[in-house]
């Protein structure tokens, strides 16, 4: 894994997002609400392949077929998302408003089978207590905001 991603590994992570059904932050307030929904198929049609490779070519700004984390992270800013609140929303299966230690870890697992052996995480439960920092034993978006630095 080169850090990167390319189109057809894009094309696999918005699939991936569709089955997330990642919930959009209506109130523009930046935290997730119970009372935002989620995103519905009545609510927006599916990308087909020709849009998708579209959004692709908008964010890889260099236009060599490959997304790296700058041009992906300048991508975030564009729709004025913070990188803490997508990978909240990632994280959050359950969309109530909390990241549970077994979503944290499920989320740190999908991640390390991406990466290169000496980028993993190590000891994903001792990473999300330093992060759940009251110790309730849930991530709220302001603690993961904070470990974001």
């Amino acid at each position: 894994h080169s850090g990167k991603i390319d189109r057809d590994e894009f094309r696999k992570g918005i699939q991936f997002l569709r089955r997330k059904r990642l919930m959009l932050d209506h109130d523009t307030k930046k935290t997730l609400e119970d009372r935002e929904p989620s995103v519905s198929s009545s609510q927006h049609k599916d990308l087909n392949t020709g849009e998708i490779d579209a959004i692709f070519d908008a964010i890889d700004l260099d236009g060599n077929g490959v997304v790296d984390l700058e041009e992906f992270e300048k991508a975030l800013q564009s729709i004025e998302m913070p990188p803490a609140l997508a990978v909240f929303k990632l994280l959050d299966e359950d969309r109530n408003g909390v990241i549970d230690r077994n979503e944290f870890l499920s989320g740190i697992d999908l991640l390390n089978r991406h990466l290169r052996p000496h980028e993993k995480v190590g000891n994903p439960g001792a990473l999300f207590d330093q992060i759940d920092t009251n110790g309730d034993g849930y991530i709220d978006v302001d603690e993961l905001q904070k470990a974001f630095g």
